[in-house]
């Protein structure tokens, strides 16, 4: 469960070091102390405190994972192990690739059927929660418009007309995307229907990474892709594994999670944009409009108790629908959680925007044991490292 206050930092934390890792979407650390590292392969190693780090790419961005240096298993052999699970999901999910169920579906015919892996369905029905909960504001099938906004460059040269954002947001629309679980089979309904799953492939990788440890032996763990994060019991000197995520709203500062069993993904940010006409928007499209979103939204994060997959969603979908929609969807989600049996309790979400007189909020709610969505005072419940209040 999630243990903890989320609190504020400063960016020196009282002497601690801090490995940190930087992302498209936001920056990320936590709080282990590591002084010795080296180079194998490709993958960066650093060790410290009986815990071993190995930093490495994979889906396009850096990824960590961190294990006890003693346990039924290597250090080796356990990121073996990991790597493993974190590569069979980027290669089902890969928008390329002919191991790929999602490049598969968009290269289909329409109204033909498309046979999946069990990890994809996994996937595809979290997706199915995501766009229910979000009043449709969370869609997968946004393919064929992200390719009209060059999300890798930094600069937009040529914004796409009326005409072609109508066009490709005919061809989108989750709803029609038939799903036969029983079968493992999609149905691509018409032309043009594109299935993008980098919002949800990051945070379930690293569910699987955490699950081919945990069947190991493995009773510590963190894993790190893009700044999703999960983690895996205690650290070896029986602490909560510490997490922190950049607070926009005061430069050099970032929010604490103390995470025993549990995750936290985070949309937005600093480096998750490109420009147009003097003008910034976002690496995240909203379905509804067709367009990147530029206004008061900067950064959402949420801490989940019980799966990478279900934050890495969530983070997305309450980005989409802003502070104003944000308690709506988060209502519907317990509800969905309940039918499908699946834990909410401790839920924390986390929404900052911009003011019309550009002072940046944030909002905070919690999930409560009855399903209650609370919201927080943040004033009154962030607090500085070290207060034991």
């Amino acid at each position: 469960m999630i243990i903890a206050r989320l609190r504020m930092l400063f960016a020196l934390l009282g002497g601690d070091k801090q490995v940190k890792t930087s992302r498209k979407r936001s920056l990320v650390s936590w709080g282990l102390m590591v002084t010795v590292g080296f180079f194998l392969g490709g993958v960066a190693i650093a060790q410290e405190n009986g815990l071993r780090t190995f930093d490495f790419i994979t889906m396009t961005t850096e990824a960590h994972l961190t294990v006890p240096v003693t346990g039924p298993k290597t250090p080796d052999e356990l990121f073996a192990l990991a790597k493993e699970a974190i590569v069979a999901v980027e290669k089902l999910m890969a928008p390329i690739g002919e191991e790929s169920d999602v490049a598969r579906f968009n290269q289909s015919r329409p109204r033909s059927w498309t046979e999946i892996n069990p990890l994809t369905l996994k996937v595809l029905e979290e997706c199915a929660a995501g766009y229910d909960y979000s009043g449709e504001a969370f869609d997968p099938t946004i393919g064929g418009l992200k390719g009209l906004f060059r999300f890798d460059t930094s600069e937009l040269i040529v914004w796409p007309s009326e005409e072609e954002i109508n066009r490709a947001r005919q061809a989108v629309g989750f709803d029609e995307l038939t799903i036969d679980s029983q079968g493992l089979r999609i149905f691509k309904p018409k032309e043009g229907l594109t299935l993008d799953l980098g919002a949800a492939a990051k945070g379930f990788a690293i569910d699987r990474a955490l699950e081919a440890l945990r069947e190991a032996g493995v009773t510590s763990a963190l894993v790190e892709i893009g700044g999703e994060v999960g983690t895996l019991g205690l650290t070896p000197e029986g602490q909560p594994w510490l997490v922190l995520i950049d607070d926009p709203r005061i430069g050099g500062e970032r929010l604490a999670f103390e995470l025993v069993n549990s995750f936290v993904a985070t949309s937005g940010g600093k480096a998750s944009y490109f420009t147009y006409d003097g003008h910034k928007y976002l690496h995240i499209l909203d379905p509804r409009t067709g367009t990147p979103i530029s206004g008061a939204i900067l950064q959402t994060t949420v801490a989940h108790p019980s799966s990478c997959l279900a934050a890495d969603v969530m983070s997305t979908a309450l980005f989409v629908v802003g502070p104003e929609g944000a308690k709506a969807a988060l209502e519907a989600y317990v509800q969905g959680a309940r039918a499908r049996e699946v834990a909410f309790t401790g839920l924390e979400a986390i929404i900052f925007y911009q003011t019309p007189d550009d002072k940046v909020r944030l909002r905070l709610y919690r999930v409560s044991a009855d399903g209650s969505v609370i919201e927080v005072e943040a004033a009154s419940d962030i607090r500085l490292l070290g207060d034991k209040k």
